[in-house]
């Protein structure tokens, strides 16, 4: 496996913050940077790379663009926020984060009758339904 950044994280209906790539470079001369989106489709984890073009909907304007997966950041989410876990033995799975201790988030999964306690790391903010 190449060495570099991950981006295993990235998957479908999460919240997403578009910032510049970690070579300083900015995607359409950064006109996008700060905004919010919810990504839309995201290439399979085998072709993900930092070249790798997801596409998102700007939440603010619900416009579609398509852009390399490193200018995308995750967006951690908050108390009672929808989450989808990104990574791990649980990933994919959907819940709601009902509490934050320092690293680790304390989840409800759906579907399940007990609680999971996950590394925030591993969590996104979920904006499907």
């Amino acid at each position: 496996m190449a060495s570099g950044p991950s981006f295993e994280w990235a998957t479908q209906d999460i919240e997403v913050k578009i910032s510049t790539g970690k070579d300083g470079s900015s995607f359409e001369g950064g006109k996008y940077n700060e905004q919010s989106a919810r990504t839309v489709r995201v290439p399979p984890r085998s072709a993900l790379s930092a070249t790798a073009v997801c596409e998102v909907r700007l939440l603010a304007d619900q416009k579609d663009i398509s852009i390399p997966v490193q200018y995308l950041k995750r967006v951690a989410p908050a108390k009672n926020d929808g989450v989808k876990v990104l990574m791990g033995e649980h990933r994919g799975a959907l819940g709601t984060l009902m509490g934050v201790d320092v690293q680790d988030g304390i989840v409800s999964l759906r579907g399940e009758n007990m609680y999971k306690v996950l590394t925030m790391s591993v969590l996104g903010k979920y904006l499907g339904v």
